[in-house]
């Protein structure tokens, strides 16, 4: 049940990303995972925020759909994963 969870916000650092299609598709499938509330990209600063419940392994879960997208051209290199929304 949704409601059991806090909710926190996981920042990815994001190579690979070049063009508003890139940040469309990672916007896209990431929001497609249960659990998750919103996804902000931010292409330039190469910066993926993922608001989702606190629910342990979402966060290592949305790191490894980042890099399944666009055939492995995504490469999360710094994950800050549970800060409390707040």
């Amino acid at each position: 049940m949704e409601n059991e969870w806090s909710t926190v916000i996981s920042e990815y650092t994001v190579e690979g990303m070049h063009c508003p299609k890139c940040e469309s598709k990672i916007k896209g499938e990431l929001e497609g995972i249960p659990g998750v509330k919103s996804v902000e990209v931010n292409r330039e600063d190469k910066q993926v925020a993922v608001t989702h419940t606190a629910e342990r392994g979402l966060a290592e879960k949305i790191r490894g759909q980042i890099g399944m997208i666009h055939d492995g051209k995504f490469t999360v290199t710094i994950m800050t994963a549970g800060n409390i929304e707040g």
